[in-house]
């Protein structure tokens, strides 16, 4: 790919601006704030789109950064550009209430769909994030180790994932990882709250049988005295009764006797209404003795009734616990089987383990596939840059770099910060080469070189001109201008 002419119509602190450019080296000098940044920023959002961001985060994000506050609507702009011999050109409105996309083949007039990945077929694939990993590089001085580590254990762990691309499976492994201890604290605090419940249930359920034993032990002593109370009373009442019986004859007897004493009496005195009531005061204590011996037997009833009563709520107690152990006891049961929610969480954990068993086996494959490849790329790079000082580097599959120099291996943090610069351009550059095959992007540098010294810095731009890449260097230095005229090689120059 080349890119032959940028048109901004409104852009940043850009507006009404035209840019052409050339193969090979492109020098974009100007002083700082004079629309170095903007200018790349326009390449790259033209290239792969710029997004609005919501939320707090934003307000800092690209989109709101270049946005025109005067005229949002007329946030666009054009390019040119080359794919295989082929004229293209590409106009998009960023603005996010009016986005739009044009794309048209200058050759034949075919017009393209963005929206349909046409775009994404021309670049090869090639993405934002690939692109900002690679061939976009900033002034971000030198990268430690570990960062170096992780941006190429990225690249060794790619692997085509069907129709949605390619996947970092290095970050998707982390990504799945956390996941997956996400999960496993979430089934530890609910497999402690149901132990928890459990305990509680389990103490309920001793409490319970405990109550239930008592009671049946209570009910069984309270029908044993029961039978033993009824049998007293019923003894008691007969004996009552027999008292009773010979009571109340005696009784009649004496009132008869009496009655007729009275009466002999009376009748020599002509009493004969004294009898009368002689008789009617005899058949009145019989009759009150008579009255005893029944409520005698309402005493006996009116016990037997209150125990039965007494009994009966006991009962009712005891029906209401064994329920209760019932119900209990099943959800004891129910709670210790692993529940539908339990279930799913655990087969999510093992599903995220088996990704990440799965990711692992394609990332060592994919390992296995470019690791020659991408030595020799770095080692070529890493020889370029240092003009030959080292020549040789091995890529362990977890990523990390091993630097070759005097028939020894070292990490490349133990050099000086001018190499380790180097080295990390020779790492972007050498792992954009190899993620690019399809199609070559053009090399941006914006104020990638700051810490190097002008040896180091001709070396690269020497070794930058040995690659027919499109290169674009945005600077506020002479530098760099300087060095390639004194080397003399060509290059293309544009003020800001």
């Amino acid at each position: 790919m080349q890119i032959k002419e940028a048109k901004i119509f409104n852009f940043g602190k850009l507006q009404n601006s035209n840019f052409t450019f050339e193969d090979g080296i492109n020098v974009i000098f100007g002083e700082n704030e004079h629309g170095k940044t903007t200018l790349h920023a326009f390449l790259t959002g033209m290239l792969f789109g710029m997004e609005k961001t919501r939320g707090r985060a934003g307000k800092e994000d690209g989109y709101h950064r270049y946005e025109p506050w005067h005229a949002p609507s007329y946030y666009s702009g054009a390019l040119r550009f080359t794919v295989g011999g082929q004229p293209f050109y590409l106009e998009r409105n960023f603005y996010t209430k009016e986005k739009s996309e044009y794309l048209r083949n200058e050759a034949d007039g075919e017009e393209l769909n963005v929206a349909y990945g046409d775009l994404d077929m021309l670049l090869g694939g090639i993405g934002r994030e690939e692109f900002g990993n690679t061939y976009d590089i900033p002034q971000a001085g030198a990268m430690t180790g570990r960062a170096m580590s992780e941006l190429l254990a990225n690249y060794l762990a790619e692997a085509e994932a069907g129709s949605d691309g390619k996947i970092h499976v290095l970050e998707a492994g982390k990504n799945l990882l956390a996941r997956k201890k996400e999960l496993q604290a979430e089934e530890k605090l609910g497999q402690e709250e149901k132990a928890d419940k459990i305990a509680r249930h389990r103490m309920e359920a001793d409490i319970l049988k405990a109550n239930v034993s008592k009671l049946r032990t209570q009910i069984q002593s309270f029908e044993e005295e029961q039978q033993e109370l009824a049998q007293r009373l019923t003894d008691r009442q007969k004996k009552k009764k027999q008292r009773l019986r010979t009571g109340i004859a005696g009784t009649i007897l004496m009132g008869i006797v009496l009655a007729v004493c009275m009466a002999l009496y009376l009748s020599n005195q002509g009493g004969s209404q004294v009898l009368y009531v002689s008789l009617g005061t005899g058949i009145l204590l019989a009759g009150a003795l008579l009255l005893t011996a029944v409520s005698v037997g309402k005493e006996k009833d009116e016990a037997l009734t209150h125990a039965q009563a007494m009994l009966g709520q006991m009962k009712e107690r005891l029906q209401e616990s064994e329920n209760e152990l019932i119900n209990i006891e099943e959800e004891l049961e129910e709670l210790e089987q692993p529940s539908a929610p339990e279930e799913e969480l655990r087969q999510d954990i093992e599903a995220l383990e088996l990704a990440r068993m799965e990711l692992e086996r394609l990332s060592e494959e994919y390992y296995l596939e470019v690791a020659d490849t991408l030595n020799a790329e770095i080692s070529k790079w890493i020889s370029l840059l240092t003009n030959g000082t080292y020549d040789s580097a091995r890529l362990g599959k977890d990523g990390r770099l091993w630097i070759v120099a005097d028939n020894r291996e070292m990490e490349p943090e133990a050099l000086s910060r001018g190499t380790l610069e180097q080295i990390y351009l020779a790492l972007r550059l050498a792992v954009g080469s190899v993620v690019m095959q399809e199609e070559d992007m053009p090399i941006f540098l914006d104020e990638a070189f700051a810490m190097y010294d002008d040896t180091r810095l001709e070396e690269t731009l020497k070794a930058l001109a040995k690659t027919g890449k499109q290169i674009f260097i945005f600077t506020c230095q002479k530098r760099e201008s300087g060095l390639l005229e004194q080397a003399q090689i060509p290059y293309h120059l544009i003020r800001m």
